[in-house]
C-alpha cells in the first residue's frame, strides 16, 4: 500500500523528534563527561597540595612554630643573668610590684590562642588534637601581622563550665588570649562567663581574619590597640 502524504509527514516528525532526542543525550553525556573531567583535575590539584601541605608540616622540624630567646644566651654568664642565680632579682622586683611584671617578661606581648577543635573552619569538629595544626598557623599570623607571640593551647574539656575554669588559670601567663573555633552555644556561655570574671584582654574570633592589632600594657590594664 503506497505511502501517503499524511504518512510520510509522521516519519519525518518521528525522526526529527529522535534526532533532537539524541542530540540531547549526545549534549548531557558530553557535559556529564567535562564535569567529570574537572572533577578529576580539581581532584588532582588537590590531592598535589594536599601533599604539598603534608610535606611543609613534616620536613625539617615538625610543625611551624618554636621559641626563641629574645636575649644573646651563648655564653656561662648570660645564662647566668637568664636563668639562676640572675632571674631571683626581676622575681623579687615582681613579687613586690605585679605591674612590673611587664617590664621584666614578655608578658605584654603574648597571647594564647585556645580552642577545643569543636568547630575548625572548613573542617567542624575535629576535636583538639587535629586542631593544633590550625592553632599554629593563627599564632603565626599574629606574628607576621602585628608582631605577637603566641603560645596554640588546645584544650580537651568536657564541658563549657571545664574549659572556662582552665583558661580563668592563665592568667599570670598571658597578656591576652584568643578563642578559636569553638561550636556554639558553648562559645557564647564561654565568652559571656570569662568577660566577667577576668582582668586581662579577651577577645574571641570564631571566623579568624589575619590579625592586624597590637597587645600592650597601659596603666592597670593590658589594652587592644588597632595597629595602624
Amino acid at each position: 500500500m503506497p505511502k501517503t502524504t499524511s504518512d510520510s509527514k509522521t516519519e519525518a516528525n518521528s525522526k526529527s523528534k529522535n534526532d533532537k532526542l539524541n542530540d540531547k543525550s549526545s549534549s548531557a553525556d558530553h557535559g556529564i563527561g567535562e564535569r567529570s573531567a574537572l572533577e578529576r583535575s580539581s581532584l588532582g590539584e588537590r590531592s598535589s597540595f594536599d601533599k604539598q601541605a603534608l610535606d611543609f608540616h613534616s620536613q625539617g622540624r615538625p610543625g611551624k612554630i618554636e621559641v626563641i630567646s629574645s636575649k644573646p644566651c651563648n655564653t656561662e654568664k648570660a645564662l647566668a643573668l637568664a636563668y639562676s642565680p640572675g632571674v631571683a632579682a626581676p622575681c623579687m622586683v615582681i613579687a613586690k610590684n605585679p605591674e612590673t611584671v611587664y617590664d621584666y617578661t614578655t608578658k605584654g606581648n603574648l597571647v594564647a590562642v585556645i580552642s577545643d577543635g569543636t568547630a575548625v573552619l572548613g573542617l567542624g569538629n575535629i576535636g583538639p588534637l587535629a586542631s593544633k595544626p590550625v592553632m599554629e598557623g593563627k599564632g603565626i599570623l599574629f606574628k607576621n601581622f602585628a608582631g605577637i607571640d603566641v603560645f596554640d593551647l588546645e584544650i580537651k574539656s568536657s564541658s563549657a563550665a571545664e574549659f572556662i575554669a582552665a583558661v580563668r588559670t592563665l592568667e599570670p601567663t598571658f597578656g591576652g588570649i584568643n578563642l578559636e573555633d569553638i561550636k556554639a552555644p558553648e562559645c557564647f556561655e564561654i565568652e559571656e562567663t570569662l568577660k566577667k570574671v577576668i582582668t586581662f584582654l579577651f577577645f574571641m574570633m570564631i571566623n579568624t581574619e589575619p590579625p592586624s592589632f597590637r597587645v600592650r600594657h597601659c596603666s592597670m590594664h593590658v589594652k587592644l590597640l588597632v595597629k595602624n
